[in-house]
């Protein structure tokens, strides 16, 4: 089971090289964002899963579920006139994330910021991590990373910049 840590790790490199100018996460070459890291005090072992984490979010980019013919489902705001599918949790998923979490996600989703494609991207990723509990800042953190490898327009993607500085958003019902 990953550590907690690699969360530890996650957010330092999201708060460090995060741009606020676009939605990328552009990291330095490997080697030296290693060294980088453990200077900081981070263990290797967390360091190394950490960017193999990163790594894998490259496998489910926006361009490669776009070939999938799914390009409507990956742009928010364009869900209009569809009807809204129940999302049902797995056991595993509501016991690592708590009620607030779930709430944060439905939020995101129904307020048109996030598609249910998105949605299932930033589930799977959170669930790769295998955190026992994912509090909803962890998640904030997760959602953002994995947000960061869509190709989201200027004007779309300027939420992602405010959401880690807001308090936790209420449960929709």
């Amino acid at each position: 089971m990953i550590s907690e840590n690699i969360l530890d790790v996650l957010m330092y490199l999201f708060n460090t090289y995060a741009d606020d100018a676009s939605t990328s996460l552009p990291l330095p070459e490997k080697s030296s964002l290693f060294k980088e890291l453990r200077l900081l005090g981070f263990p290797a072992q967390e360091i190394e899963q950490a960017l193999s984490w990163l790594k894998t979010l490259d496998n489910v980019t926006a361009s490669s579920l776009l070939t999938s013919g799914l390009k409507e489902e990956l742009t928010p705001g364009t869900t209009s006139g569809i009807v809204p599918a129940s999302r049902i949790f797995h056991p595993e998923e509501t016991m690592r994330l708590d009620k607030a979490g779930r709430g944060f996600l439905f939020t995101l989703e129904h307020a048109d910021l996030i598609t249910p494609a998105m949605r299932e991207s930033i589930l799977e990723n959170a669930m790769i991590l295998e955190t026992p509990v994912i509090t909803v800042e962890q998640l904030k953190y997760i959602t953002l990373m994995t947000l960061c490898h869509y190709e989201i327009e200027a004007q779309s993607g300027q939420w992602l910049t405010s959401l880690i500085e807001q308090p936790a958003l209420g449960t929709v019902h």
